[in-house]
Parts: C-alpha cells; structure tokens; sequence
C-alpha cells in the first residue's frame, strides 16, 4: 500500500488541502482504500490549529472534504512514508537536512515533482494573502499535481470516474 505524506510551514493551508484533495480524487476513481495519506508541518507555530478558514471555505466549494490538526514532521515518518512531498524548497531543504540516509532522501519531493509542466516549482503560500485567489490557485495547482501522483501509482485508474467540482 502507497504511503503519501504532504508537507508544509505550518500543516494550515497547502499541505492538508494536498492531503484532501489527494484522498478524494483517490476515492473518485476507487482507489482510497488502498493508500496511506496524511499532511504534517516542519514548523510548530500552528500546531493542533484546524485547516486555515479560507482554504476549507476553497475546498468546500469544490465538494472536497478537510479536516484535521496541524501536526509537526517526525524522524520516524521516514520509516512510515514512501512519497514525502514538499510544497516548496525551504521545507524540501528542511526535510533533506533531517534525513540520515541516502534511502529517506530518496522519498523526499517536491509536490511538483511528477507534473511535468510544474516540475521545480513551489506551491505558492497563500496564508498571507488576503481574499480566497491565492487559495483558489493552490487547489487548482494541487488538484493538478495529485492526478499526477495518482497515475504514476495507479496508471491505469485514471479513466474510473471523472472530477467534478
């Protein structure tokens, strides 16, 4: 069974909207059932906070359920996980400082890493901005992302069912 950890700051905003978004494009084409995934943060600051407002109100429009705790990145996720992805470099270099082995930097990631047209980019933060279009540009550039991730572990799921939002 594939395991997926999503990583960010803070575990409020991209890290557990890419865990929702993961989960429910997974359960549209019947695959839920047969993955590990969760979300986690590098950074304590928000830790047992819910998933920023603007982003369940994002999802939520999207009929994608979030929920949650924020919670930090433990050494033992190195074990746990197969697929650890980053949001952004600062937290890909944070993960690649923590591990101790070439095996644990080999699960390290960006989120971007297998979108061939987003390879190398971050996953803009939009905590800091105000209104719901930096939310609204996250779960698009997710949503694209996860599909992604999802044919390169079930490359044959992906005609099951159609997304609809």
């Amino acid at each position: 069974m594939p395991s997926i950890l999503f990583v960010c700051q803070a575990n409020i905003c991209r890290s557990p909207a890419a865990e929702a978004i993961f989960k429910y494009l997974a359960k549209q084409r019947g695959l839920l059932s047969k993955l590990n995934v969760s979300s986690c943060a590098i950074s304590a600051d928000k830790l047992g906070s819910h998933p920023d407002p603007r982003m369940c109100k994002t999802l939520e429009e999207r009929r994608i359920d979030i929920d949650g705790e924020a919670k930090l990145f433990k050494l033992a996720y190195f074990h746990e996980y197969d697929y650890i992805l980053a949001a952004d470099h600062l937290v890909l270099n944070v993960l690649h400082y923590r591990a101790r082995s070439a095996q644990e930097h080999a699960k390290i990631h960006l989120m971007t890493e297998f979108c061939e047209n987003l390879k190398g980019q971050d996953i803009p933060d939009p905590y800091r901005k105000a209104g719901l279009e930096g939310f609204e540009e996250v779960c698009d550039i997710l949503i694209v992302c996860c599909h992604h991730l999802l044919d390169l572990l079930y490359p044959n799921s992906a005609k099951k069912k159609p997304v609809r939002h």
